[in-house]
């Protein structure tokens, strides 16, 4: 592979200097041998043009970039709670002070999320509708009354409370979604 890379810029090499060659010893081509201060300045203005658009527009890019990852890497943690969350409704019992605290952590990341977009270029962004759709979630889990420290599902809740948090999964794979597309 190495010797590969290496042949082919060798051919590049050797094709630049037939080009040169070709174009140095054929008059077709007329080379002037001076240059004039309209000429150079025009070619200058151009250079220090083209660099500072590359400059500036890299510079944009690479700020909206570092914004987005820093984003979607808030939202990937609250995915952990929520998959954290779907484990315990899996087992369809939930111990209600780890079933609250999560529920309090993925709203306090939500409400951070929804900052920090209103705050970068991602403006316009509706969080809104993964929090009340994780209100509903924890409303209808928390309703439940414990039962020695444990909220126990029966068939009915789980099957709401399965539909439910897989949907404020997807409302957040969908966050990130918007995210990238602005």
């Amino acid at each position: 592979m190495l010797n590969n890379k290496y042949f082919i810029y060798s051919i590049f090499w050797a094709f630049g200097i037939l080009l040169g060659v070709f174009f140095c010893n054929f008059s077709y081509f007329v080379f002037e041998k001076t240059i004039r201060l309209a000429d150079l300045l025009s070619i200058g203005i151009t250079g220090f043009l083209g660099i500072y658009i590359a400059t500036s527009v890299n510079k944009v890019f690479t700020r909206n970039h570092s914004e987005k990852e820093f984003l979607i890497k808030e939202i990937k943690s609250s995915l952990k709670v929520v998959n954290e969350l779907i484990g315990l409704i899996h087992d369809k019992s939930l111990p209600f002070g780890k079933a609250v605290n999560n529920f309090k952590i993925i709203n306090e990341d939500l409400l951070l999320i929804e900052r920090l977009i209103n705050s970068s270029h991602c403006k316009g962004i509706d969080v809104s509708v993964v929090r009340n759709e994780l209100i509903i979630l924890r409303n209808n889990v928390t309703k439940i009354s414990p039962v020695n420290g444990n909220i126990i599902l029966d068939s009915t809740n789980y099957n709401i409370a399965r539909v439910q948090i897989l949907k404020l999964k997807s409302f957040l794979y969908n966050l990130v979604f918007e995210i990238n597309r602005k």
